[in-house]
């Protein structure tokens, strides 16, 4: 006779099926919780923003203003942040240097400031950049940007020389791309899977990856032809096929002078999953899941999990049994907000497998109208419109507005709105051409190119395999409720920090006020919740906990990031026609060799100094104020030279990366980076980068580069003082608009471009505010352009168009 335990034994393999059957439930609950509260996580530790500028046009000249109204949202909810916080809007050049910088004060999500275009800024295509200290937590591209081209009339005829080697190096890189084109493909879902139906997004476009018309044909590895296809928008178009097991696949074009180009899809995989997902109807989205795997004896493995959410917000999420291999799910998506709706398939074990983008629309969006604005004014002629903020048919009062009355230079100027960067733009990946096109009217052909792009974009906001990450890391950037001041102290050269050493902080400008606090444990210091407006002097000191002073004082600083300004929206006709410019005969070249100041500063530095002439020389009188940190004097001022944190490395000729730190020489005594930071910009004269050949005669320690500053007084300054610039919180000025009717000014041009500007608009209890102004001496065909948020959080925008003396 059999032992019980024996042939208890041998039935547990059909135990097993039986009993995890029971225990799915729970296996299902944990697999969803697990994504959801990752999702649930990243929303309450991240807490996305969004930054939108309205600014008053994309062209200007030299002694204009570019005028801007800032709006910060929460990126979920839409609804302004709450409150005091702080913006940069930072002007950024065509060398991707930040050449202005404004702090702006929120209050309740909004403020609104200004940028003086000097004289002397040379013309070019320039990106105005902002973002709050929190959205450092964020890659870059989360930052609001905007291109902007700044014409100066008085340089026309003057190009400097290294303006000639600047725009060189684009005309090569240019003409090598002038006849590239691309085409992409874009499968539904991700991935095409042998012998299973897709479809297939494509976009075909130039080297500015700007979308270009056109058609090809689809054929296998064999030269059979599959299909004809063609554009429908922008570049885009789509296809449906079955890729078959073992073939493979490449799309034939014509490029530019009717030459043949070829461009091989993706490789079908083997087993995969098919996500197709469509909006049937305006509160109904059909969503279709497709597999080729085989059914397993693990039940984990044959389910699918889907998560659907809009701006980061979960709207519906499940666990699908697919016995079939195949599941089809109807959602009413009536009570969805308006903009891109995520769609993420998860296989049964909890990985990403595929995603899919919706963009809903909201037939119950507010309204805001325009009334009263004439389709032509004579010059120096007032114009008086309504502005009307509506919902269902009743009043809309509340909320916050903006508007600008200016000459249209510019077809961009009208592509674009503060609804459709924050519905769209701030969603998804890359350029998107003029984005209003897509909802300027709901006819079938503008929602199935907005289905286009929806294929072709990418979803930006998060990835989730790094919010499903364990080590998903923790925000290292704090927001500010205020103007913050924090730094470290450390040992004069060592960098060793210094732990309860006082700290003073007095804010001078006739203000005198005076601040004290004491390091923590690691050196670190922090003064918080300032308030003063504009630029002020402050001077920091620091003691020992015995009275010393010989101590290292570093301040923290922003980093203003170097930014690529040539991208697919910028005005690219612009840069060849500058970069052409030298070769033009009548251009005079600036010499800036010999300047006899500098050559005094030059001449006092050979004191201190065994090299011969350095590869870059930065001379501080050409710096602005506010800088604290030398690093970030360096920041993106010598080709070549790269910052970033605490380290520095030098390019060497050859374009290798060195991989240690360059020697920091200071009126020719070698010392560590942190002495090199805790230099005041104001005492030094003179920057010198050697690298090369030239820093040879440095030996092994100049092998990295070197890094020389001379100081005024050719000696170091005093320890454990530091007086600098603090950038404080930018004081907006009121746009000037004439009035006609009570005075006239015979004799004096009127040559206002930007005829109105008005950041602070609130409709009042019956959702109106009446404007007025007046026109210019300009002719020309001006844009009235209104945008803002409801108190709710909805994005509104409104355009009209006018003429000028025609």
């Amino acid at each position: 006779m059999k032992k019980p335990f024996s042939i208890f034994l041998k039935i547990i393999p059909f135990l097993v099926p039986v009993l995890t059957s029971f225990l799915l439930p729970a296996d299902e609950d944990f697999r969803l919780t697990r994504i959801r509260e990752a999702l649930s996580r990243f929303d309450r530790d991240y807490r996305p923003q969004k930054v939108y500028l309205h600014i008053d046009k994309t062209r200007y000249k030299t002694g204009e203003d570019i005028w801007f109204k800032a709006y910060a949202l929460d990126a979920v909810s839409h609804k302004p942040l709450p409150g005091i916080s702080n913006l940069y809007v930072e002007l950024v050049n065509p060398r991707n240097t930040v050449v202005q910088v404004k702090l702006i004060k929120l209050r309740n999500g909004t403020g609104w400031g200004d940028f003086s275009i000097r004289d002397t800024t040379p013309e070019g295509n320039y990106l105005i950049r902002a973002y709050t200290s929190w959205m450092n937590n964020f890659e870059q591209e989360f930052f609001f940007c905007r291109n902007l081209y700044i014409e100066n009339p008085n340089n026309k005829n003057f190009i400097s020389s290294e303006d000639i080697r600047f725009n060189r190096k684009y005309n090569r890189k240019l003409q090598k791309n002038a006849q590239e084109i691309s085409l992409r493909f874009f499968p539904e879902g991700g991935n095409l899977v042998e012998g299973m139906k897709s479809v297939v997004a494509f976009k075909l476009s130039d080297q500015f990856d700007r979308g270009i018309e056109g058609a090809g044909i689809l054929l296998d590895d064999r030269k059979n032809k599959i299909l004809d296809f063609k554009t429908v928008h922008a570049g885009m178009g789509s296809f449906v096929f079955t890729p078959e097991k073992g073939r493979t696949y490449y799309a034939e074009v014509s490029g530019r002078n009717n030459e043949k180009r070829k461009f091989r899809l993706p490789e079908p995989l083997h087993t995969g999953y098919v996500l197709h997902a469509e909006q049937v109807s305006s509160d109904k989205v059909r969503i279709r899941v497709e597999t080729n795997k085989p059914l397993t004896q693990d039940p984990l493995a044959n389910d699918v999990i889907l998560m659907v959410q809009v701006h980061g917000k979960e709207m519906y999420s499940e666990v699908i049994d697919m016995p079939e291999n195949q599941a089809e799910k109807m959602l009413d998506v009536a009570s969805y907000p308006a903009g891109v709706c995520h769609i993420t398939l998860f296989d049964g074990r909890g990985i990403p497998r595929a995603e899919r983008l919706l963009f809903l629309r909201n037939n119950d969006w507010p309204s805001l109208a325009i009334s009263g604005l004439r389709k032509e004014y004579d010059f120096r002629r007032k114009a008086e419109i309504e502005l009307s903020v509506t919902s269902q048919g009743k009043a809309l009062p509340g909320g916050s507005f903006s508007l600008s009355v200016a000459e249209l230079t510019d077809s961009a100027q009208a592509q674009s709105s503060v609804f459709t960067y924050l519905l769209l733009d701030s969603d998804l990946h890359g350029t998107i051409e003029n984005p209003l096109w897509y909802f300027e009217n709901d006819g079938q052909q503008r929602k199935d190119a907005l289905d286009l792009l929806m294929l072709t974009q990418g979803w930006r906001r998060f990835r989730w395999e790094s919010i499903l990450a364990p080590d998903f890391k923790w925000p290292s950037f704090e927001e500010e409720k205020g103007i913050t001041i924090t730094g470290k102290i450390t040992r004069d050269l060592f960098g060793i920090p210094i732990r309860n050493a006082k700290v003073y902080l007095t804010i001078l400008n006739a203000y005198n006020d005076y601040f004290e606090t004491k390091t923590d444990r690691k050196g670190r210091f922090r003064f918080d919740n300032l308030d003063y407006p504009d630029t002020i002097s402050v001077v920091i000191e620091a003691r020992k906990p015995n009275g010393r002073k010989n101590l290292v004082i570093i301040v923290d600083e922003n980093e203003f990031r170097p930014a690529e300004t040539l991208t697919a929206s910028a005005r690219a006709q612009m840069v060849l026609a500058k970069g052409e410019a030298w070769k033009y005969k009548n251009v005079k070249r600036i010499d800036y060799s010999y300047n006899p100041e500098r050559q005094k500063i030059l001449e006092r530095s050979k004191d201190f100094k065994i090299h011969g002439e350095a590869d870059n020389v930065i001379y501080m009188d050409d710096i602005p104020e506010g800088y604290t940190d030398m690093l970030q004097v360096l920041q993106g001022r010598v080709p070549g030279v790269l910052v970033q944190g605490n380290t520095v490395t030098i390019r060497g000729p050859g374009s290798i990366m060195l991989s240690n730190d360059p020697l920091f020489l200071v009126d020719g005594v070698p010392v560590d980076i942190n002495a090199f930071r805790s230099l005041n910009p104001k005492d030094v004269e003179l920057i010198e980068i050697i690298k090369g050949p030239n820093a040879s005669i440095y030996g092994s320690r100049g092998a990295n580069g070197v890094i020389a500053v001379y100081t005024k007084r050719g000696e170091f300054m005093k320890r454990g003082f530091l007086d600098f610039k603090m950038l404080g919180y930018a004081t907006p000025r009121e746009f000037y608009s004439p009035d006609y009717s009570i005075r006239t000014t015979e004799g004096i041009n009127d040559l206002r471009t930007t005829l109105y500007w008005k950041p602070d608009i609130v409709p009042d209890s019956l959702g109106k505010s009446t404007i007025r102004f007046f026109t210019s001496d300009i002719k020309g065909t001006y844009l009235m352009k209104v945008e803002g948020i409801t108190a709710d959080g909805k994005p509104l925008g409104s355009f009209a168009f006018f003429t000028v003396g025609n």
